[in-house]
Formats: C-alpha cells, sequence, structure tokens
C-alpha cells in the first residue's frame, strides 16, 4: 500500500491487536477493504498488510482484535440429554454464565448450547446449515463456520444477541473435527498441493480401512478439493471424485464459505471449473459469507473464459445477485473489468425475458463465438 495514502487514511481507522497465528502483538490499522464483506490490517511498524474476514474480526471496548478459532477448548459434552446437561451444570457450581454444548437429542447434525442464566438453564438451539460446518444460533440469521468458532464468537462478542454472558464451560471434551472451522493438515492435503496423483491414489485405495474423512480440513479451513481446484490438478482432482467417496465433495465449503468451484474461478482454472460441473458441482451454491456464486468471482476477477464455461456448460444464471443486489456485470464493472462485463450484458439471458432474440434452445457456443469482442 502507498504510504502516502496509508498515513491519510489511518487517522479515521481503527486500531486492533493482532494475534496469533499471523502475529503475536503488534498494532495495526484496520480499515474496510474494496468491495469485499472484509478487512485491510496494515502493520503501523512496517509493510506487513493481511486481509481478514469480517468473522475474524472481532469488537471489545479497547478497539478489535483477532479471532483465533479455539480449537482447544473442551466445552462439548456429545450425546447429553437436556435434563442431564442440568444436572452437570448443577454438580459444577450453576454459576451465571456457566455452560456446554452438546448434541441435539431431537434434530440430527444440530447441537445444543446450555448455559446458566438467573438461577435457571437456557437451551439454546444452534442449527446446522446445510452439509457443512455451518451453523447459526436458534433463529438467529447469522450463519457462522465452525462449531468452535460460533462458540468463540459468543463467547467474546460484545453485542453478539445473547441475553447474557458465556462466561466459562463445564470441562468435556474438544468438538469433533468435522465441525471444527480449522483442522490440521495431513498427507493427502500435502500429496494434493504437490500434484502428485500417484501418492493421492494410493491413499484413497486405503481409505477405507484407515477412515480418512475426504472433508477433514487444514489449518486454512480447505478440504484437498479446495486444494486441488486452487492448484489446477485436474488429475488429483478427478481421483477425488472418483475414489473419494463422497457424492457431494464437490460442493463442499471451506473455512471461508467457499467451494471449490469459488475456488477454481478466483485462480482462473478453466479445465478445472469444466471438470467440476461435469462432476456436478453448483453453480448456484452461495459462499454463506459473501453471498457470492462461482460466476461472481470470475466476473469480479476478470476470469472471462471461467465465466464463459460457467454459462455454457453449467447453465449458471447470468442474473445472479449478491446481497447488495449486484450482478456478475456490476461487480466487473466495479472492478475496472469492462470486457467481461460487456461480454455478460451482450449475453441472451441478460436481458429481460421480453426482449430476449436468442431462442432459448439456441447453443451457447454459438453466441459466444458471434461475440465481437475480442478476449
Amino acid at each position: 500500500m502507498d504510504k502516502k495514502k496509508s498515513s491519510q487514511t489511518a487517522s479515521s481507522a481503527q486500531r486492533f491487536e493482532l494475534c496469533a497465528p499471523l502475529r503475536t502483538g503488534g498494532r495495526f490499522v484496520l480499515f474496510p477493504y474494496d468491495r469485499r464483506e472484509c478487512w485491510r490490517a496494515n502493520s503501523a511498524n512496517d509493510s506487513s498488510e493481511f486481509q481478514l474476514k469480517n468473522r475474524h474480526v472481532i469488537k471489545h471496548s479497547n478497539g478489535f482484535k483477532m479471532s483465533t478459532a479455539k480449537n482447544s477448548a473442551k466445552w462439548y459434552h456429545g450425546k447429553l440429554n437436556r435434563v442431564d446437561a442440568e444436572e452437570v451444570l448443577a454438580n459444577n457450581g450453576f454459576a451465571e454464565g456457566l455452560f456446554l454444548v452438546r448434541e441435539s437429542s431431537t434434530a440430527s447434525g444440530d447441537y445444543v448450547l446450555s448455559v446458566v442464566h438467573d438461577g435457571a438453564v437456557i437451551h439454546y438451539q444452534i442449527r446446522r446449515r446445510g452439509e457443512d460446518a455451518l451453523f447459526s444460533l436458534s433463529e438467529e440469521q447469522k450463519v457462522i463456520h465452525g462449531l468452535d468458532e460460533l462458540v468463540y464468537y459468543y463467547q467474546h462478542q460484545v453485542n453478539s444477541g445473547l441475553q447474557h454472558k458465556l462466561n466459562d464451560f463445564v470441562p468435556g471434551e474438544v468438538c469433533p473435527v468435522p465441525v471444527r472451522l480449522h483442522g490440521t493438515e495431513n498427507l493427502l492435503h500435502r500429496a494434493t498441493s504437490a500434484g502428485d496423483a500417484n501418492i493421492v491414489f494410493q491413499m484413497l485405495q486405503c481409505k477405507e480401512k484407515d477412515g480418512r474423512d475426504m472433508r477433514a480440513k487444514n489449518p486454512d479451513g480447505q478440504c484437498a478439493a479446495h486444494l486441488a481446484a486452487f492448484y489446477g490438478h485436474d488429475e488429483v482432482l478427478s481421483l477425488l471424485i472418483e475414489y473419494g467417496g463422497d457424492p457431494n465433495l464437490v460442493n463442499v465449503a471451506d473455512s471461508s464459505g467457499y467451494t471449490p468451484l469459488h475456488v477454481a474461478c478466483q485462480a482462473n482454472n478453466v479445465s478445472t471449473v469444466q471438470l467440476l460441473l461435469e462432476a456436478k458441482a453448483n453453480p448456484t451454491t452461495r459462499n454463506q459469507i459473501t453471498d457470492w456464486v462461482p460466476l461472481h468471482e470470475a466476473a469480479w476477477k476478470g476470469h472471462v473464459d471461467c465465466a464463459r464455461v460457467l454459462i455454457e456448460v453449467g447453465d449458471a444464471p447470468v442474473m445472479s445477485r449478491t446481497g447488495k443486489d449486484e450482478t456478475p456485470a456490476d461487480l466487473a464493472r466495479a472492478n475496472g473489468m469492462n470486457d467481461m462485463a460487456e461480454m455478460l450484458e451482450q449475453c441472451p439471458w441478460y436481458q429481460p425475458i421480453s426482449s430476449r432474440q436468442v431462442n432459448k434452445t439456441s447453443s451457447f457456443h454459438d453466441f459466444f463465438s458471434q461475440l465481437k469482442i475480442n478476449f
């Protein structure tokens, strides 16, 4: 970032402490970053710069602090029913704000936050949103990735919406790996990143023996399919799809809400986009944090070929709107990708139905081949 611009912005920016794992201590300047739901943090001492999602920034009375998933917090009590949960809380002091998390006995895949408040126990349903580790508390609209991150958020967020604080927990176990925000890097992650199809194939052959979870996430919250999509390792990705034993692997979201198709569009890996679509990746799946579909990503980056494949092969809706009512063409123009915006605006499905001049059964290939824009 330009130092002159930094000095002009610093006076109006908020300051916060950036915690591990990025950096221990240090003063940083925090301010909104482009049109995304995120922030940019610039060091007040050097040229270090980080991009942070909204959910990673938690406001405190003395400023902002970088949030980190508490993988080691042992507040999880597994299969515990309502009555037993109340008994456990009572046997551990029944202090105000004492809590535990348990599996829901009424809804498979959901969890329950049981907390002491005003001499009684309140049980909040933690609802799972879809197949991924996306959760919301009771009827709250806020969706958080990772059960550990959700508990951490409601423990530390000043205006979380709860009537009370979560002060302390009854010691139990660490929550299960599949529902955490972050995981641990394993051999499959490393082999996938390196594009080593031979090792990946061998590991997939013995997957049933060692019980390997294909959705296991690395410290960045990505599973092997995200890594293959990012690096464009199509051979490895094909193996993961064919032998992984998870038919919906291509639609799994990472800790930032991106599916492998989002990631491939960001990285401009055209062949990977086509491979994912042919494997039934859903081009209309939205990032639960940014509310963007893969075409929004391709349009924002100006990746014309990826957009073309999404529309032609995946039948991706050209008029998909973000939570801010922006179409892919709007995003492209906002980011200076005018060729992309023009291509999208000339697409037959961009115009209102009454003004379309193209038969719906006509091939998108014919349309793209007739475009006069030279990409």
